[in-house]
């Protein structure tokens, strides 16, 4: 993969994130969601089939691990940055190692904004 190829996926990947995430904010219409969906539906068909399908699909993968599983993902990023040329046997590669790292990051990000999202005050609406 050309690392210019690589940015494009990793900022495309990040917009689809932040897509998602605008979703689950309370005052986002249903019209909007449709809107917002369709976008995101676009980022995937676009890496989905192209040449990169693969290294979005472990993107999708790595970043759907870490919000199911945290610390079994932390400690195959540990063994994966300790352990890299063991993991190329495997046929893990840098881009592959970069999309665990950025998954973590964006999913941490997530977490976060979730968190804070479910502590705001609802609404009140006069009559």
């Amino acid at each position: 993969m050309h690392s210019e190829h690589e940015e494009a996926m990793r900022a495309d990947f990040h917009d689809r994130q932040s897509q998602a995430l605008k979703m689950a904010q309370p005052e986002v219409s249903d019209d909007q969601r449709y809107e917002i969906a369709d976008h995101i539906s676009e980022f995937d068909q676009r890496w989905a089939s192209g040449p990169y399908a693969d290294e979005w699909a472990f993107l999708r993968a790595a970043h759907a691990d870490w919000h199911a599983y945290p610390e079994q993902m932390g400690r195959f990023a540990r063994d994966l940055e300790a352990s890299r040329d063991v993991w190329e046997d495997y046929g893990l590669t840098d881009v592959n190692r970069r999309s665990v790292t950025q998954a973590r990051h964006i999913a941490h990000e997530e977490r976060a904004a979730l968190a804070a999202l479910s502590q705001r005050q609802p609404i009140r609406r006069e009559r």
